[in-house]
């Protein structure tokens, strides 16, 4: 007979795949997830007209992966809405009191977050066979090619894009509501944009316009932005989707490994704070 130590781990299991199959269903039953599908694709048709516009101005015949930009938008549209759908779902549901109900059955603190990171990896790959399916249709209206290269660039993309979705994980993990839970989200992607901006901004100027106060503004914001490539869940997944077009696999296949350590950090991060939290609304 088995002993109550494999019945427990089969109830977990079992729980946890449970748990998983209903994130897909109510995310796939829902209609964000089709209107953020619908609302990237349109601007995708719109970058790829302006596209068109520009090699038609300059008389371009030819040009390499008319579809790199408006894919790496689709894509990082489709990763910050999963992490902020978790951030919103893990505390939502501490709010509602479904997290304590769960934590009567067999459910741990691992089983419980890596159904959510499971479940939206698993959405993300969905996301990308609807972007497949908008894009083809994009590009036999436009006349272009589609490449088999990108449909293996889109669901290679998982493995990078798990950064953004597990930072969203530790940011639900933080709040009690979903209101708090935004609020954090949305600061931490503003401030990091925000140096990225201006990082971009200061590199653009010309070494005699940095002058004065400027000089060491520059140099401050250069040294946070070389910490935020690694530090930020923002950098992974663009870096990943550029070394996929170039066909650079072993900086993929470093972006990749990179992204699954720094997604394992999170998720410990998500565990503890989970557990200091606790379960009550």
């Amino acid at each position: 007979m088995l002993d109550l130590a494999v019945l427990g781990a089969r109830a977990v299991r079992r729980a946890w795949w449970v748990l998983v199959r209903y994130r897909i269903w109510a995310l796939l039953h829902g209609r964000s997830f089709y209107v953020v599908a619908t609302g990237g694709l349109i601007l995708s048709a719109a970058v790829v007209g302006d596209f068109i516009s520009f090699v038609t101005t300059a008389g371009l015949a030819v040009s390499r992966d008319p579809l790199r930009v408006p894919l790496s938008v689709l894509l990082n549209l489709a990763a910050v809405y999963l992490a902020l759908l978790i951030a919103v779902g893990i505390s939502l549901e501490r709010q509602q009191g479904t997290l304590l109900v769960l934590s009567f059955g067999p459910v741990t603190s691992w089983s419980y977050l890596l159904s959510w990171l499971v479940a939206k990896v698993l959405a993300y790959l969905v996301f990308c066979g609807v972007v497949m399916v908008g894009l083809a249709g994009i590009v036999a209206i436009a006349g272009l090619g589609f490449s088999p290269r990108l449909i293996a660039s889109m669901l290679l993309s998982a493995l990078t894009a798990m950064a953004i979705i597990s930072f969203g994980m530790w940011v639900g993990s933080l709040s009690r509501d979903t209101r708090g839970s935004i609020l954090i989200f949305l600061a931490i992607s503003v401030v990091l944009v925000v140096i990225e901006a201006l990082h971009a901004y200061l590199g653009s100027l010309a070494p005699e316009q940095l002058s004065g106060l400027l000089l060491p503004i520059s140099r401050t914001v250069g040294l946070l932005s070389r910490v935020i490539t690694w530090i930020s869940p923002f950098s992974y997944l663009p870096r990943g989707l550029r070394a996929l077009f170039d066909n650079d696999w072993v900086d993929y296949g470093l972006a990749s490994t990179a992204a699954l350590v720094y997604s394992s950090g999170w998720l410990l991060l998500a565990k503890v704070s989970l557990e200091r939290r606790g379960v009550q609304p």
